[in-house]
């Protein structure tokens, strides 16, 4: 069951250089691991979980606002969010 706590797991474990890979093996595990990402959020957003979802994303992908990504991750450890 996807929620915002196993999303935060497939974030933590993505590779987020995978782009910049000459190694096709490489470049291959992380566009399935992207197409994974894109399609959890899709359910996270038709469970009304998209904002919080959409702000973990954005941090792991390196767009980090420190203070709110705190208080963000906090609550999703917690199981609030």
């Amino acid at each position: 069951m996807m929620n915002l706590v196993t999303f935060r797991q497939m974030l933590r474990l993505h590779d987020w250089g995978f782009g910049n890979s000459e190694d096709a093996t490489t470049f291959s595990r992380g566009l399935v691991q992207e197409m994974r990402i894109e399609e959890a959020l899709g359910i996270l957003h038709a469970r009304g979980l998209g904002e919080p979802a959409e702000a973990l994303y954005q941090w792991w992908a390196g767009h980090r606002d420190k203070d709110e990504a705190e208080a963000l991750l906090r609550a999703v450890e917690k199981g609030c969010a």
